[in-house]
């Protein structure tokens, strides 16, 4: 997943939300840094303009599930700052 800034001003609190609720064990990567296990969310403090970063998510797919299956996922990001 990738989060920019867009600007022209600093984005505060910056929140990733996403459940990854199709996959199990997940853990992840901010800008090719690894962090652990995933709980579900996390902040990505400010944000200046034209900052990007990148989450990464690595999990094991139900063994249940057909190949060529077509896993959908939504991932939320807030900030209290205006958006435009």
């Amino acid at each position: 997943m990738v989060v920019s800034n867009n600007g022209p001003s600093d984005a505060q609190n910056v929140i990733v939300n996403d459940i990854v609720s199709v996959l199990s064990n997940v853990t992840w990567t901010l800008n090719g840094v690894a962090e652990g296990n995933w709980t579900g969310s996390t902040s990505l403090g400010v944000m200046t303009p034209g900052e990007v970063d990148t989450l990464l998510f690595n999990g094991t797919v139900p063994s249940s599930t057909v190949n060529g299956t077509v896993l959908n996922n939504t991932a939320n990001v807030t900030s209290p700052t205006d958006l435009m």
